[in-house]
Parts: structure tokens; sequence; C-alpha cells
């Protein structure tokens, strides 16, 4: 058991460390952008020596998108995990996407130091060059569960980026300048909303 934990302990380090390292590279993001993010800041951040970062990723760029593909798949993995709602027969239609949009709604409100890093790293050229083509695979299972809610002659994916764009875009307002949380979500609501209804069949 004492030679396990030996064992054991190193790769529990490792993991506390790469997750450190992940969420200095979120907190660097919200203060200075993604464009200014330099490996000291986020070394210094994290109370991680600034050299461990190449021993753990390739470089600064994939530990960016490593820290944005966790973000990516936490939240398409909350969504899947909610999606069920909208199978439920007692409620119409308009209530079970409101009751899904209300989940993933204060989901997202909870992390706002990651959500303005996703946001910020979504829109630029960073996201294009190293993480674009894995986000849209990612989230082709999202796209099929969405489809049945769309026009026959719709383009799947691009409905679903509107919807996670008005979504995320609504969040960042919110956090940035927050208003009136009850209107601020109807708002919301109906932005989306609006965005598939005329598709149902």
């Amino acid at each position: 058991l004492v030679e396990g934990e030996k064992i054991m302990l190193p790769q529990k380090v490792h993991e506390a460390q790469k997750l450190a390292l992940m969420e200095a590279v979120v907190k660097a993001t919200v203060s200075d952008g993604v464009e200014n993010l330099t490996t000291k800041a986020i070394g210094d951040l994290s109370g991680v020596k600034e050299v461990y970062i190449y021993r753990y990723f390739e470089n600064k760029e994939d530990l960016v998108a490593k820290t944005f593909e966790a973000a990516d798949e936490r939240f398409l993995e909350f969504i899947l995990g909610e999606f069920s709602i909208m199978s439920f027969e007692a409620a119409d239609y308009d209530m079970r996407c409101r009751m899904l949009f209300e989940k993933c709604w204060r989901y997202i409100l909870s992390y706002p130091d990651w959500l303005i890093f996703y946001v910020r790293y979504y829109y630029s050229r960073s996201f294009q060059k190293y993480s674009y083509e894995e986000h849209i695979k990612r989230y082709e299972i999202l796209a099929e569960k969405v489809r049945p809610g769309c026009h026959p002659e719709a383009d799947v994916m691009t409905v679903l980026h509107h919807l996670l764009d008005t979504l995320l875009g609504q969040a960042w307002k919110q956090i940035i300048r927050p208003r009136d949380i009850k209107q601020a979500t109807d708002d919301t609501f109906w932005l989306l909303f609006s965005a598939i209804k005329g598709g149902k069949n």
C-alpha cells in the first residue's frame, strides 16, 4: 500500500499542476485577453514553474487550446446530460425548450471567469487555427439531437452555433454589465427560441 501510494502521488501532483496551469490561463485571459497571454504570467498565477508548461504541453498555444477543449467538453457534457428534458411528454415543446435553456443559462452564469475565457478564445484567431475543427466534430452529437426541431432543409450545425453564439453572448453581457436577472433570462430565451420556432415541424 505504501509503495502504491508512492506511485500514485506523483501522478496526482502532475494532474494538480496541469489543472493549476489551465486555471491560470483562464485568469490571465480574463485580465489580459488571449493575444497578450505569456507563459510567465501563467506560471506566476498558477504557482507552477514556467518551465513545467513544456512538460505537460507542447507550447503555450497547446496549453490554451487544451484549456478551451476542457471547457468545451464540460459544457457539451452538461447539455447532453440535461437533454432528456426534451423528451418529457408532460410538458409542451415550448416549456421543454425553456427548461433546458434555464439549466444551461444557470450553468454558464455560475462560471463567469471560464465563460469570459471561453468567449474570448472562441472569437480569437487561435481558435480558428488550433481548435475549430475539433470543436465542430465535438458538437456533431448535439447537432443530431437538435435536428428534429429544425426545418428539414436547415443547416443544423449553423443553427446550433447561432444558438450557442446567442447564449454565450447574452451571458457575457449579463456578467460584464448585470441587469435584472429575470428580464435577462426572459429576453435571452426568446432570442434563442425565435431562432428555432419557425423551423419546428
